[in-house]
C-alpha cells in the first residue's frame, strides 16, 4: 500500500507548483513556482534561498534590481511576470496541468504515462504537456474538417509517403509515382513534386513556397512555417486556408494517381481548389451567430471590459468602457501592463482595472462583462487556482466593496468597444475619458445601441 501511495506522490509532484504569495514557503532553487519552466540560472554561491527575498516589502513588489544581479535574463522576465497581491495572500500549490489549477485525476493519469512511455512516441509536443503550437491555428482555419485532420496527420508524420514508408523498413520505392524523379516525403509530395510546383504556380503561390523552403528541409517545417505568414492573396483568400486545402487535394490527386485513376490537370485542380477555399471562407455555416451588446437593468451600469496579450514580449494592454441603462457612455479607460504571464493574466488584470474604474465614479450596482469565460468564472467562484490567482484575489476584495455587482460573460461581438479601448492602448498610450469619448469609438458605441432587440 505504501508503495502505491508513494507512486501517486510522486506523480502529483510532477504535476504541482507554487503560486506566490508571500514567498516565505517557496525555495528559488528547488520548488516548482515559475510557470511552464524551472530556473535555467544556476545557483553557484548565491545565498538567496526563499522567494520572500525577491519581493521588496515596502512595495509588495518585485525587487528588479535584485532580480536583474541575481538571475539570466531569460528568468528574470518570467519572474516579473507572476503577479503579487496587494492583499495578504499565502503561498498554496496549485496543479500546473489544468487552466483552473484545479486538480484532475485524468490529467495526473496522462502525466505519469508521458513521464514513463512519451519518450517513445513521436507525438508532436514541445514539452510533455504542452501542446503544439501549430494545432491552435490548424482548429481556426475555415476548411472542412478532413482538411484539417490531414494537415494534423501531416504535423504528426502520419501520411504514407513512399520514402516514409521505407524507412518503416516496408518493401517499396521510395520513388515519387506521380514525377518519377525524386524520393517522396512530404516536402516533395507538397511542394517540390512537378505536379504540386505547376499547381501552387497557377493558385500565385510559388513564390511564397519558394521561400518558406528555404527555411528548413523538413515537409513539416515547411507546413508549419506557411499559416504564420500572415498575409493574404485578395479579398477572399487567405494563406493558411488555401495551403490547407492546397496539401489535402495534393495528397488525395496522388491517391488517384496511384489507383490506376483519372486525375485533373494542374489548371482545373487549382480552380477547384479556389473554389474550396472560398466556399470554406464565405459558407453562411462557417459563421456563428452571437447576440451583440445589452443594456444592464435600470438603475445599473454595464462595465465592459477586454485585454489583449503579446505572447512574445509577455506585454499586455487593457480597456474598460462603463455604460448606463440607456446605452449612454459613462466613462472609458485603458492601460499598459508592461510583464504579464498570460492571457487570462491580462484578463484578469482588465476586470481590476474595471472594478477600480467603476469604485472610483461610485458606480453602487455594477454589471461587469468579459469575454474571457475563465475569468468571469474564477470571479463568480471567489478566485482561482491557476497563475493569476493574485489578481483575482485583489479583483474579489474590490468586488466586495461595491452593493451590488454580479458578473457575466458576453461574446466577443458584444465586447468591441472595451476591444478597441485596449488596442487603442498599445499605439496611443494610457488615457481616461469621462462623459465624452474618443471619435474612434462613436460608430462602435452607435452600433452597439442600435443592435439591442426589445423582444
Amino acid at each position: 500500500m505504501w508503495q502505491s501511495v508513494w507512486a501517486g506522490l510522486q506523480t502529483l509532484k510532477k504535476g504541482h507548483i507554487w503560486r506566490v504569495g508571500s514567498g516565505d514557503l517557496i525555495n528559488i532553487w528547488e520548488d516548482d513556482w515559475i510557470p511552464n519552466r524551472r530556473i535555467f540560472t544556476r545557483k553557484g554561491h548565491n545565498i538567496l534561498s526563499r522567494v520572500c527575498e525577491l519581493i521588496d516589502p515596502a512595495t509588495n513588489t518585485w525587487d528588479e534590481d535584485l532580480l536583474k544581479q541575481t538571475f539570466w535574463s531569460v528568468d528574470v522576465r518570467r519572474i516579473m511576470a507572476i503577479p503579487l497581491s496587494t492583499n495578504d495572500m499565502e503561498d498554496f500549490v496549485s496543479w500546473n496541468l489544468t487552466k483552473t489549477g484545479t486538480f484532475s485525476v485524468r490529467l495526473a493519469y496522462y502525466a505519469e504515462w508521458e513521464s514513463q512511455f512519451g519518450h517513445r512516441v513521436n507525438r508532436g509536443h514541445d514539452g510533455p504537456m504542452k501542446d503544439h503550437p501549430m494545432w491552435e491555428k490548424i482548429w481556426k482555419i475555415r476548411v472542412p474538417s478532413k482538411v484539417k485532420i490531414f494537415v494534423w496527420r501531416v504535423m504528426q508524420d502520419m501520411v504514407p509517403c513512399c520514402a516514409t514508408l521505407v524507412n518503416r523498413h516496408v518493401k517499396t520505392s521510395a520513388r515519387c509515382p506521380l514525377c518519377n524523379q525524386g524520393a517522396e516525403d512530404v516536402l516533395h509530395l507538397l511542394f517540390k513534386c512537378s505536379h504540386a510546383i505547376t499547381i501552387w504556380e497557377e493558385l500565385g503561390m510559388r513564390p511564397i513556397i519558394e521561400r518558406a523552403c528555404d527555411v528548413d528541409r523538413a515537409g513539416q517545417a515547411v507546413l508549419e512555417y506557411l499559416p504564420c505568414l500572415g498575409i493574404s492573396l485578395h479579398s477572399s483568400h487567405s494563406v493558411p486556408e488555401l495551403v490547407a486545402v492546397t496539401s489535402w487535394y495534393l495528397w488525395w490527386s496522388r491517391r488517384q494517381g496511384t489507383h490506376g485513376e483519372k486525375t485533373q490537370d494542374s489548371i482545373h485542380t487549382a480552380r477547384a481548389i479556389e473554389y474550396t477555399n472560398f466556399y470554406a471562407a464565405n459558407s453562411p455555416s462557417a459563421k456563428v451567430k452571437r447576440d451583440g451588446w445589452t443594456r444592464p437593468l435600470l438603475d445599473h451600469v454595464k462595465v465592459n471590459v477586454d485585454a489583449s496579450f503579446d505572447e512574445d514580449m509577455l506585454r499586455g494592454t487593457t480597456g474598460v468602457v462603463i455604460r448606463d441603462s440607456k446605452g449612454g457612455f459613462i466613462a472609458a479607460a485603458n492601460s499598459k501592463i508592461d510583464v504579464v504571464l498570460d492571457v487570462v493574466s491580462a484578463e484578469a488584470y482588465a476586470i481590476k482595472e474595471g472594478l477600480i474604474l467603476a469604485q472610483s465614479l461610485g458606480c453602487n450596482r455594477v454589471i461587469l462583462s468579459s469575454d474571457c469565460l475563465e475569468a468571469v468564472n474564477a470571479m463568480k467562484e471567489g478566485g482561482s487556482a491557476g497563475p493569476a490567482a493574485a489578481i483575482f484575489k485583489d479583483c474579489y476584495y474590490l468586488a466586495t466593496e461595491f452593493p451590488k455587482i454580479a458578473f457575466e460573460h458576453s461574446h466577443r461581438e458584444a465586447n468591441a468597444v472595451a476591444h478597441e479601448i485596449a488596442r487603442l492602448a498599445r499605439g496611443n498610450g494610457e488615457h481616461v475619458w469621462l462623459d465624452d469619448p474618443p471619435s474612434s469609438l462613436l460608430p462602435l458605441l452607435l452600433e452597439d445601441v442600435t443592435l439591442i432587440s426589445n423582444k
